[in-house]
């Protein structure tokens, strides 16, 4: 009896632990972990997802069958459902998503997926222009698991997946853009929600809108590589300008003769333009320079600076003895 009660006690403890896991996996808290799956498959920093931005035109070429035919206009009609910006339709000719089924295989050790071969022509700023899936089916294969990879293709080629070392954790197993085997796959609620957000008419506004981070963050994220390069040139570019303006009001003069007077106009040149760099730099990452890791830099850096100049200053006062002597 005792046995039984304990078994009961914990069917139930496992039930409500199964219920509330499936209570937090739901809402807000279900969409935030989608949008995190969208950053980490398809949308790394700096770059753009990849999408269509022409009607899809599905080609079939090969040895697809009537059924096999049937099925996939199915499956089109499905995702069709999904996506805002494009529409997608089954063609007979001058597809950009072409889809090959080469001779089936008889039954063997490698029954099912032979070949995939998937171009991605003048891809540009995220936008697909064409696409080409070549592979072989077992002609074993029954049509529910032919219709696995139609599907599996299908959904894959909306998008890219691309590497993100910045993406987090985010998972959804037998997610078509998780799994790279489409046996392994099945459409799930992150690849609808991934389809419809990516084919949306406002995608990248809904993506920064859900962004899990600071509006700092988000900017570092989507433009942080072009902020860093405007803000290296920008900083050189003023630390020259200001030389120019030392140059002009004679702060700074052409012809030096004392050594002194060589380090101080060397330094006031050098770190005008170190000052600029670092101060944009630290407003390229986004955040405050930290005033120990400044300090250092700039130390190392005078260092560096007062040798160099020094043998600068001696290299100069020597080719000039040298000239005069040669007169």
């Amino acid at each position: 009896m005792k046995l039984k009660l304990t078994l009961l006690l914990l069917l139930v403890t496992l039930f409500n632990t199964n219920s509330f896991c499936q209570i937090e996996l739901t809402g807000s808290d279900l969409e935030a972990s989608y949008w995190g799956f969208i950053r980490s498959k398809i949308l790394p920093p700096n770059a753009y997802a990849c999408r269509y931005e022409k009607d899809i035109k599905v080609q079939l070429r090969g040895n697809f069958t009537h059924l096999d035919s049937l099925n996939i206009k199915k499956n089109i009609q499905e995702v069709g459902q999904l996506i805002e910006t494009v529409n997608i339709k089954l063609v007979d000719s001058l597809g950009n998503l072409t889809l090959t089924l080469s001779n089936t295989l008889s039954k063997s050790k490698n029954r099912g997926l032979l070949l995939v071969h998937n171009l991605y022509a003048l891809r540009k700023k995220g936008i697909i222009q064409s696409q080409e899936y070549k592979f072989a089916l077992d002609s074993l294969m029954s049509q529910e698991e032919r219709n696995v990879y139609f599907r599996y293709y299908i959904v894959h080629s909306l998008s890219m997946k691309q590497n993100n070392p910045r993406g987090g954790n985010f998972k959804f197993h037998s997610s078509v853009f998780e799994e790279d085997s489409p046996i392994k796959s099945r459409i799930n609620g992150a690849d609808e929600f991934l389809i419809s957000k990516l084919y949306s008419k406002d995608f990248y506004n809904q993506f920064k809108t859900n962004f899990s981070g600071t509006k700092m963050q988000y900017y570092d994220y989507r433009y942080g590589d072009k902020i860093r390069l405007i803000t290296e040139i920008a900083g050189v570019m003023l630390g020259f300008i200001v030389f120019l303006l030392l140059l002009k009001y004679q702060v700074i003069t052409t012809e030096v003769n004392r050594l002194v007077v060589y380090l101080k106009q060397g330094f006031i040149t050098i770190n005008c333009i170190i000052f600029f760099y670092l101060l944009l730099q630290g407003f390229a990452q986004l955040q405050y320079i930290p005033s120990l890791w400044f300090i250092k830099i700039w130390l190392g850096t005078e260092i560096i600076l007062f040798i160099l100049l020094t043998g600068l200053y001696y290299l100069e006062q020597k080719v000039k003895s040298s000239k005069i002597s040669h007169k």
